[in-house]
C-alpha cells in the first residue's frame, strides 16, 4: 500500500556530550563558491573565544585523517570555542561529487578557498586559528598571513617555499619544490648529490636565497613571514619530518628569527611516536592535545582571569 514519507530537512543538530556538556554543528555555505563546511559551537560563544579552521590536504576532505577534524572541532566545541572544517572545490560536498574526484596539491584554487574559509570564520581575523597537515599546512599558513590570522598550526609540513611550480599537466610536483623523492636511485643522481652538498656547505644566507626562489625548502622562509605578520605559530612533526626539518636547517632558521623577535620563536613540537599523514592514533592525540594547548586554554585563561 502506497504511504505517503514527509521529510524534514535541518541544517543544525545540538550534541549532548558524555561530560555533560552541549554543542551544535551546523552546515553552512562558504565564500563565492558555496563551499560545503560545518561548523561546531559551544550553545553560547563569546565574541572573544577563537575559531579553528582546519586545511585539508591532498583528496582528504573536511572529516581529516581517521576523523581526526571531527573529533578536535568537537573537542574544541566542548572546551568553548568554535572550529569550521571545510571541503575545498574538488573534494567531499563541494561542487559536483564526482566516483574519480582528484585535486591537485599546492593549488591555486585550493589556497583560495581556505582563505575564503578563514574569513568566514569570524569576524576578528586574529580570533582565527588556522591547522592543517602536509599541503593543509601550507595552506593554513598562506591564509594567516593573507588575513592576519592570529596562529597557524603547521603539521609535517615539508614544502617551506611560497613559490609553486606547476608541471606540464598543470599540476605541482613534489619533486619540483625542491622536495627530494624517497627512492634510494633518485639519491644517486648528480642533482641529488649536488643538492646534498649545497645543504651541508652552502653559507646560510645562500642557503636560505634559494628557499625564497623556491629552488630547495628553507622553514625560515615561511615562519619568518608568519612571524612578521604576527601570526603565533605552532610545528608539530613526526620524527621523519623532524629530521628534514634539521636537514632543511630549520634551527638555524629558528636562530635568525629569535634575533629579529627579541628571543620569540614558532613553537617545535616533536612527536614521539606517529606517520606523516597523522592516521597513528598517537601522531592525532599529539595533534589534539597540542592544538588545544596553545589555542583553546589562553582563551579559557583569559576567560577565567
Amino acid at each position: 500500500r502506497d504511504c505517503a514519507v514527509e521529510f524534514t530537512p535541518t541544517t543544525s543538530v545540538t550534541h549532548q556530550a558524555t561530560d555533560g556538556s552541549t554543542f551544535t554543528e551546523h552546515i553552512e555555505s562558504i565564500g563565492a563558491h558555496g563551499l560545503f563546511g560545518i561548523r561546531s559551537t559551544p550553545v553560547e560563544t563569546p565574541d572573544s573565544a577563537p575559531t579553528l579552521v582546519f586545511c585539508a590536504t591532498a583528496n582528504d576532505t573536511r572529516t581529516g585523517p581517521a576523523r581526526l577534524w571531527v573529533e578536535l572541532a568537537r573537542e574544541a566545541a566542548r572546551s568553548g570555542a568554535s572550529a569550521l572544517r571545510f571541503d575545498r572545490r574538488g573534494t567531499g560536498e563541494s561542487e559536483v561529487v564526482r566516483a574519480d574526484e582528484h585535486t591537485p596539491i599546492y593549488s591555486p584554487e585550493s589556497a583560495d578557498d581556505v582563505v575564503a574559509a578563514a574569513l568566514a570564520a569570524h569576524a576578528d581575523p586574529r580570533r582565527v586559528v588556522l591547522a592543517g597537515i602536509c599541503s593543509g599546512s601550507w595552506n593554513a599558513a598562506h591564509a594567516a598571513t593573507e588575513i592576519g590570522a592570529g596562529a597557524a598550526v603547521m603539521v609535517n609540513a615539508i614544502a617551506w617555499s611560497w613559490k609553486r611550480k606547476k608541471s606540464t599537466q598543470g599540476e605541482i610536483d613534489p619533486a619540483d619544490l625542491g622536495i627530494p623523492r624517497s627512492d634510494p636511485a633518485w639519491q644517486k643522481t648528480p642533482r641529488a648529490r649536488i643538492k646534498n652538498a649545497l645543504q651541508r656547505h652552502l653559507p646560510y644566507r645562500a642557503w636560505r636565497l634559494l628557499g625564497v626562489r623556491g629552488v630547495t625548502q628553507v622553514p625560515e622562509v615561511i615562519l619568518r613571514s608568519l612571524a612578521d605578520n604576527d601570526v603565533d605559530a605552532t610545528v608539530i612533526l613526526a620524527q621523519a619530518d623532524h629530521r628534514w626539518f634539521v636537514d632543511q636547517r630549520g634551527p638555524e632558521g629558528l636562530e635568525r628569527i629569535a634575533r629579529r623577535r627579541g628571543g620569540a620563536v614558532p613553537s617545535i613540537v616533536s612527536a614521539p611516536v606517529g606517520d606523516h599523514s597523522a592516521y597513528h592514533a598517537d601522531m592525532r592525540r599529539t595533534i589534539i592535545s597540542s592544538v588545544l594547548a596553545r589555542t583553546i586554554e589562553p582563551h579559557r585563561q583569559q576567560v577565567t582571569a
